[in-house]
Formats: structure tokens, sequence, C-alpha cells
């Protein structure tokens, strides 16, 4: 068992991971699991095609990278070749190809070679095979789709051509050629080659696989730019047809086999969609052909690594010019490799689920009859049965449905508006009720009957035209009712996504009215005070006159008995 295909090809950034159910979308064979809103990849499901890495749009489904084993391959090994997958010519432009080859030699490779020269050796032994065979042959040159064989059609494996793709035979004639040391490595916009180079059968043919990305990645680490190389030449090149294999069709025209729009001997489909209806067709016709499939939508030009923003069109034209460049030559290489391979069934199997099991899902998520069951897909499953059955399986979480959260969210929300103790009332920018709760409705003394009717019936309209004009967002005021005997503090504000208008009323009349009640203590207090302050003034200075008129008083009663003493005793 080869220990390195326990290392994650693919994987989540769980930092980057929003919860958005994208992947499990877009997956072809739903090999996601969600665990506390996070995705994970289940490797043991997954076929590699890295459509969730192309469509994830937080960029948080990433991919290995295996630049650090290139890096060291070069600074350890004399002979280091690339072997460099023919869609390069539909992804750099023509300037850039005619130097694509000096720069890979200042990267430190020795032997610049095109992957074609592999689809050219596997064509002859294809066509020979194809046309000898009297069942249906599967071309086995795309890896996602053998591992979509393996693990979900199993059926078919005996139908796959049990010979190595065109990179591993184009390896196996690069080692006879150039010697058994020579370290290989291989360059292309599939993701699913990482682990085609690591199958038991494939080990120490190719040592490295990168995509376009990671040889981007190494050429901006070393500071090389493209366009500032000399032009070179390729160590070796390809026939004009093998050129085309990353086409649809391409292998099948390299392959010499018939590939008339028209004919029934050769199937060519891309994409899961086309894919999987034709292994259903194969499953009930007993129809003998060959099935070119290639996984990715519109080829490989189109895979999840490409490292380019051309559009299809162009990058198909690109290639197809630089194809139609090639010199007519003869083929020079060894026609009789020995290339042969075998495939073996990895099916994954679904746990059974029960009708019980899914209708219990159901009955928590709210559904109890057909009609509840919306098939909105914005769980990312094709239907509720499916995502039901995932979530009995344990890779799905209840809370994924946008339907079931939205109702219960609606209940919560309808559970705190009717518990308020605040007034509350929803209106619409018609200015016409749409919502009251109890505590609004005992305010204003109204009912239910208003709803439909303008919020002017009951009070000021003016803060909500406001807002539905656009003047305010948001307002905050003191409002009194005196024909409700209320005085509120209440809050008006816009419901942005249902383009409503809610106003909250809290009732302060009591405290309002203690308010006032404690105000006019005051003054009474502070009248009460100053009435007994003047009243002390007051007796303070009626005492001063009593006791100055009782002073005057006793003096003139002194003076007299002085003048009466004297008068009595003359001196």
């Amino acid at each position: 068992m080869n220990t390195q295909l326990s290392q994650s090809i693919i994987y989540t950034n769980k930092a980057s991971c929003r919860d958005c159910y994208k992947c499990i979308r877009v997956c072809p064979v739903k090999a996601i699991k969600m665990k506390n809103g996070q995705a994970s990849i289940i490797e043991e499901k997954c076929i590699l095609c890295g459509t969730c890495i192309k469509e994830c749009p937080q960029n948080a489904k990433q991919y290995r990278r295996d630049t650090e084993k290139v890096k060291s391959l070069l600074r350890e090994n004399e002979l280091v070749a690339v072997s460099i997958a023919p869609s390069f010519s539909g992804i750099y432009s023509d300037k850039e190809i005619k130097r694509l080859p000096s720069v890979l030699r200042q990267l430190g490779f020795e032997i610049i070679t095109e992957t074609s020269v592999g689809a050219e050796i596997l064509s002859k032994q294809t066509n020979e095979m194809v046309l000898k065979s009297s069942t249906t042959v599967i071309n086995s040159t795309c890896p996602a789709f053998v591992n979509y064989i393996e693990k979900y059609n199993d059926e078919l494996i005996d139908n796959l051509l049990p010979l190595k793709s065109p990179a591993l035979t184009h390896a196996i004639h690069l080692k006879e050629k150039y010697g058994d040391e020579t370290k290989i490595v291989f360059v292309s916009p599939c993701i699913a080659k990482k682990y085609e180079i690591e199958r038991d059968e494939n080990l120490g043919l190719i040592d490295a696989a990168i995509t376009f990305e990671e040889l981007s990645e190494l050429f901006t680490e070393f500071k090389l730019d493209l366009m500032n190389c000399e032009e070179s030449d390729f160590d070796e090149i390809s026939s004009k047809s093998s050129s085309l294999f990353p086409l649809i069709g391409g292998f099948s025209k390299s392959a010499d086999l018939d590939t008339d729009i028209f004919s029934t001997k050769t199937l060519s489909v891309n994409g899961f969609d086309e894919v999987n209806n034709s292994i259903q067709f194969l499953n009930e016709e007993n129809h003998i052909c060959f099935l070119d499939g290639l996984f990715c939508k519109d080829g490989c030009l189109n895979g999840p690594a490409s490292n380019s923003s051309k559009n299809i069109y162009k990058k198909k034209f690109d290639l197809q010019t630089y194809a139609e460049s090639k010199p007519e030559i003869e083929s020079v290489y060894n026609d009789n490799l020995f290339i042969s391979t075998s495939f073996t069934s990895k099916k994954v199997k679904e746990d059974f689920v029960s009708e019980n099991e899914i209708k219990n899902i159901f009955e928590r998520t709210g559904k109890y009859s057909p009609e509840d069951e919306l098939n909105c897909s914005v769980c990312g499953y094709d239907n509720c049965r499916e995502k039901a059955k995932a979530v009995v399986n344990g890779i799905a979480e209840i809370e994924m449905c946008l339907p079931y959260m939205r109702k219960r969210a609606e209940k919560r929300s309808d559970k705190i508006m009717e518990s308020s103790p605040n007034g509350i009332v929803i209106i619409n920018d018609k200015l016409e009720i749409v919502q009251m709760n109890p505590a609004f409705k005992k305010m204003f003394m109204c009912s239910d009957s208003l709803i439909g009717k303008r919020i002017s019936y009951l009070i000021d309209p003016e803060p909500f035209i406001k807002m539905i004009t656009g003047e305010i967002d948001k307002l905050e005021t003191k409002g009194e009712y005196r024909s409700y005997n209320l005085v509120c503090h209440q809050i008006h504000y816009k419901l942005d996504k249902v383009n409503q208008y809610a106003a909250v009323f809290v009732n302060i009349t009591k405290s309002e009215n203690d308010r006032v009640e404690l105000q006019k203590l005051k003054s009474e207090t502070i009248q009460k005070a100053q009435e007994l302050f003047d009243h002390q003034v007051n007796l303070a200075q009626q005492l001063a006159k009593f006791i100055g008129e009782s002073t005057a008083k006793g003096e003139e009663i002194v003076e007299n008995l002085i003048k009466l003493t004297e008068k009595q005793n003359p001196s």
C-alpha cells in the first residue's frame, strides 16, 4: 500500500469556509461532509475532479502543492526531465510557447518534452486494441473518469482500456531513452494526476505531478519571466494529431478511430452530465463503441488548475493552431513499449437508509407531506430525500435546510414579537398595517380588524413617511398620545429585505406621570419652604421690633428712676 495516498490531495481551508454549500452543489459525487458548518472532503468518495476547487467562491478548497518536491528533485539530481501536457499550447500565447523550453531549462530541467509523445505511442496500441475488441472500450486516459468508474460504476472496469495514460506512457519512454535513473516531472492542468502517479501500479514512473498553477508559482519564486527568455525548442515533439488529445474526441482522432460526428462507433463525451449519461446508456444498451470521455467540461483545456483566464474557444483555437503548425514527421518512437495496466474496484458503499429514517428527518424539518418537499437544492443536494439520507449518514446537518431554518427563525421572531411587553407594529410602503403584536393592540385599543388599514387610523404617520421617502433611516423620539392616555419612547426603522417599516413603542406613561408628580412635589416643597422662610423672617422682624420697643421703654423707666432718686437725695 502506497503511504503517499494517505496525504490529502484536495482539502478545505477551514478559515476560509463560509458555510455556503457551493461545494456540495457542484460535487458530482457529493464527496463533501458538513460538520459544525465546515465542509471537508470525504476522500474515499472523492474522484479528484477538482470541480469544488474551481467553483468555491471563497477559495476554501485547496489542493496539495508539490513544488517543494520538484525543487528537491532539481537540486539533488543531475538528470530531470519535464513532460508537459499538450494543454500548454492553449494556455500560453504563441510568443510564450516559443520561450517555454528556455525558462524550463533555467529552472533546472535537462530534458524538455511534450507529453503528447506518450499519446502518440499509446494511440497506436489503442487503435489495435479497439479494432480487435468485441465489447465496448472506455478510454482510460482521464484519471478522474477512471476514478469515477472504479468507485461508482465498477461493473464497467473490464471495459476500461487496459493501457497506461499518455503521461505514464511518456515516462516509460523517457526512462527507456535516457535511463531508469532519469527523474520525471509532469505538468498539466489536472489535479487527479497527482493520484494517478501514486497508484501502486504506477509508482516510480513519474516523480512529481504539478499543475500549471504550480509551475507559475515556481517561475515567480525564482523570478523567471517567460518573455525575457530566448526562443528555443523542445527536446522532443509529437505529431500533429497526438497534440489534440486534450480536446473533446482528441484522443480518438489521435488513435485514428472513426471521429465522424454521425458515427456510432465512437462516443466522445465531456463533463459529468455527459459522462454519467453515456455510462447509463452503455449499461442499458448492448452497444459496442469506443467511449472517449473527459471528465472536465470542455476537456483538459478547462482543467481545474490551468492557470489561464482565456476564453475556452480561444484556448481550443490556439491549441489547434499550434498542432497545425507542427511539421509532418514520421514517428520514430518505440510503439511496442509495455504499457499494459489494470484497474480494480474501489466501489463506494452507501449505507442503507430506511424510509422511517427519512421520514424522521422530514418531520424534524417540518416536512409532513410531499408538498413540503421543496427540492430547492439550496443545501447542495439534488432533492430533499438525498439531503435526508445524508443527514442520516452523518455527512450533512439538519440546519442546512434553508426553508426549515427560515420557518424556525420566523417562529422565533413571532414568539419574541408576541411576548414582547413593548408595542410593535409593522407597515408596508403604502402605510398599511401588516402586523401588530398584543402589546401594541392593548396600548392603542385596537384589534386585528385594522390589518390592511392605514396607520393613520391610529397614530400620526409622519415618522413612517420620512422613512419611506428616504429622508431618514431611523427615528427615535418620545410620543404623547393623549387620547390613549399614553406616553411612549418610540423607535422607527426600516426592514430592508422585505421593504417594510417597523416601530417599537415603549410605554413610559407611568414613569412620565411619576416624573410629573415628583416635579409637582418638588415645587410644592419649595413653595412651603419659602413660606416658612418668609414667616420666620417676619417673626424675626416682629421680635426685633418688640425687643426694640421694650428696650426703649426700659431705658425710659430707668432714666425716670434715676431722676427720682436724684431728687430724693440731693448732693
